[in-house]
C-alpha cells in the first residue's frame, strides 16, 4: 500500500503538446522534434504561425520548422502535454497532468497519504485497547478494500484527481491500523517463544 504511489503517481517522460500533434497526431517520439531538448515543460514560441502553409504535409512541415527552430525562443508549457504511454498507458499523473506547473500538487498527495499514517497510529492504537486487536484488524483490512478498489476508476473520474487523494488518506490510514494491529494480535497468540518469528514473517508478509 505504500508502494502503491510509485504505480498511480508514475511519471512518464513527457513533452509540450504542439499544433504539429494536432495537424499531424503525433506520438511522443514523434513530436520530439518540435519541443526543446533541454527541459520538458518548455515550448517554442509562436508554434501556430509557423509553417501553416504545410499543415497537410508533415515531411515540409518538418523541414520548414528545422530551418526555422534555430532563432526560435522558448516559453512555459500552455497547451498542455503528451506522455510516452509506452510503460504506463494511463495514471493518475498522466490523467491530471501532475507536471510543471502542477508538479506540488502531486508531492502534495504523497504528503498526504503519510498523514493518514500519522492519524492511523493514534487513533487505532487506543481503538485495539478498547474493542481488541481481532475486531480492529478486520475493520481495518475492510478499510483497506473499500478506499483501494475505486482507485482503479480514479482516471476516468472528472474530479479524480482530489478523490485519488482523498482515498490515499484512507488507504494510508487503514494500511498502517491494519498492520498494528494484526502485529500485536500475532504476538498475542503465539506467545513469546515464537514472537521473534512470527514477528518478522508478520512485517514480510
Amino acid at each position: 500500500m505504500q508502494v502503491g504511489s510509485v504505480i498511480l503517481q508514475a511519471i512518464p517522460d513527457y513533452r509540450c503538446k504542439t499544433p504539429a500533434d494536432e495537424n499531424f497526431n503525433l506520438n511522443y517520439e514523434e513530436g520530439t522534434e518540435f519541443t526543446p531538448s533541454t527541459d520538458p515543460c518548455l515550448q517554442y514560441q509562436g508554434l501556430e504561425n509557423i509553417c501553416t502553409e504545410f499543415n497537410d504535409d508533415f515531411p515540409a512541415y518538418l523541414t520548414c520548422f528545422a530551418e526555422k527552430k534555430p532563432s526560435l525562443q522558448t516559453e512555459a508549457c500552455n497547451a498542455g502535454y503528451i506522455f510516452d504511454n509506452s510503460t504506463f498507458t494511463r495514471t493518475v499523473s498522466t490523467e491530471y497532468e501532475l507536471v510543471c506547473e502542477n508538479k506540488e500538487l502531486e508531492s502534495a498527495i504523497s504528503a498526504i497519504f503519510m498523514s493518514g499514517l500519522f492519524f492511523g497510529v493514534f487513533i487505532f492504537g487506543p481503538l485495539m485497547d478498547k474493542i481488541g486487536r481481532k475486531l480492529a484488524a478486520m475493520i481495518a483490512m475492510f478499510g483497506i478494500s473499500a478506499a483501494s478498489l475505486p482507485l482503479v476508476l480514479i482516471p476516468y473520474h472528472e474530479n479524480g484527481v482530489w478523490t485519488y487523494a482523498a482515498l490515499r488518506w484512507l488507504s494510508g490510514f487503514f494500511s498502517i491500523s491494519a498492520g498494528t494491529a494484526s502485529f500485536v494480535w500475532t504476538m498475542e497468540i503465539v506467545g513469546p517463544k515464537y514472537r521473534t518469528w512470527f514477528g518478522s514473517l508478520t512485517q514480510v508478509s
